[in-house]
């Protein structure tokens, strides 16, 4: 285990197996990474989305895909091989990664496939339980899709549901947020359903959750637009149904977020799997 720390703060854990061309400098405080790199080679599958409830693992070919800032925790694993972060024009190489929420990156993929799951901050580990395994069930997942696999995924990252650990109203705000995500519901509105005052309920988002209220509610509107297009509704039409204001919207919001447009994780040639398309964890 590599911890590299700055100001009192660790910044980095690294489980080292294969760290050539990684580098040691730190990126900017407060933004903390946790990663864990492996050795070994994958082979390349077909792009396929899986939606569950409270994460969606996207899979495909990734280049150079330009600073983004994610609204919730994302895991990602190269397939073939290392990918790059940047992080305050620092580039390290990995195979298996948790970023945390807001924080800013740019991604290489080296043309090389990748694999990404968007996860609820109420699931999100703080780093992968086993990074061998890991990449050993996304290799049968892409294979051959299968329940099993998407469960041990899931297991080797750690998800877990975490409600014990935050103050009820913060669940119940959260539990609101997402019945409403398709609407344009005030946060105050749902500050004042919980018995706190906004500004209190967003410290509580951003202390516990790592993200802002506005920005989860942003991620609810991608799990049920994940959905809709699963469903069969175009994009365009998905984007309605998940609450954006119009397809413009969409897109800044995704390019926000990913860095990429929408229309990269969609297609016929995207094999979809849902697991399941409920909001509730």
């Amino acid at each position: 285990m590599f911890s590299l720390a700055l100001g009192g703060r660790c910044l980095f854990e690294v489980d080292v197996a294969c760290s050539k061309n990684v580098q040691t400098r730190p990126c900017k405080p407060g933004n903390a990474i946790s990663v864990s790199l492996v050795s070994g080679e994958r082979s390349a599958s077909e792009s396929m989305l899986v939606i569950d409830a409270g994460r969606i693992l996207f899979v495909t070919t990734v280049g150079e895909v330009p600073e983004h800032r994610a609204m919730v925790p994302l895991f990602a694993a190269g397939l073939d091989g290392e990918y790059g972060i940047t992080v305050g024009g620092v580039e390290r190489r990995f195979r298996t990664s948790i970023a945390p929420a807001d924080l800013v990156r740019r991604v290489n993929g080296f043309e090389k496939r990748m694999a990404v799951m968007a996860i609820d901050p109420l699931l999100a580990p703080a780093m992968p339980a086993s990074p061998t395994l890991c990449l050993e069930a996304l290799d049968d997942l892409v294979e051959d899709f299968s329940p099993a696999a998407w469960v041990r995924l899931c297991s080797a990252i750690g998800l877990a549901k975490t409600d014990a650990e935050h103050p009820a109203e913060l669940v119940e705000a959260v539990r609101l947020v997402r019945q409403s995500s398709e609407e344009n519901v005030p946060g105050k509105a749902i500050a004042s359903e919980v018995g706190f005052s906004l500004s209190h309920l967003q410290h509580l988002f951003r202390i516990h959750l790592g993200t802002s209220m506005r920005s989860y509610r942003t991620w609810c509107r991608f799990v049920r637009l994940a959905s809709a297009t699963a469903e069969g509704q175009s994009l365009t039409a998905g984007a309605s149904t998940a609450g954006f204001f119009d397809s413009a919207h969409l897109t800044r919001s995704f390019n926000h977020t990913f860095g990429v447009p929408p229309s990269f994780v969609s297609g016929s040639e995207v094999k979809i799997h849902v697991v399941s398309s409920s909001q509730e964890l």
